[in-house]
């Protein structure tokens, strides 16, 4: 999951192409700054975030028919979606900004690297953390 993340992540960096909002003029307006702020959001929506569900609901569907629990498989289906929106505004943050960019980057074949070489296995501390989504059910 880690690394599937990032590699969303850096796709995204290199695929999504951030659309040009001019803020000043809507700020002379009678709105509130949060209508602004959402609305800035709002266009920053990517198709790639619907895209997935093409793939994680019949995931999930099955999942449901093979006798896992409904809880745990929303749960972890809620919490892959929400993996993919954060993506999604990370990447919003990391756009033009290389510096940023090439931190994570160096960060991420850092890490890999640590892991080929049996040095340090990021897999193995990060896999509780996302176990977390099945073992505690979202409950609505």
């Amino acid at each position: 999951m880690v690394y599937g993340t990032s590699f969303w992540v850096v796709w995204r960096y290199f695929i999504q192409k951030m659309p040009v909002l001019n803020v000043k003029a809507l700020l002379s307006l009678p709105v509130k700054e949060n209508t602004i702020v959402h609305y800035a959001l709002g266009k920053r929506f990517f198709l790639f975030n619907i895209s997935n569900a093409f793939f994680f609901v019949p995931f999930s569907l099955v999942l449901v028919n093979n006798g896992y629990p409904t809880a745990q498989v929303l749960s972890w289906h809620l919490a892959i979606i929400a993996i993919v929106f954060c993506t999604n505004y990370i990447n919003i943050l990391i756009n033009d900004r290389n510096d940023v960019f090439y931190t994570v980057a160096t960060v991420l074949i850092l890490f890999a690297g640590l892991q080929y070489y049996d040095i340090f296995d990021i897999t193995q501390h990060m896999g509780p953390v996302f176990d977390t989504f099945t073992i505690v059910p979202f409950t609505p």
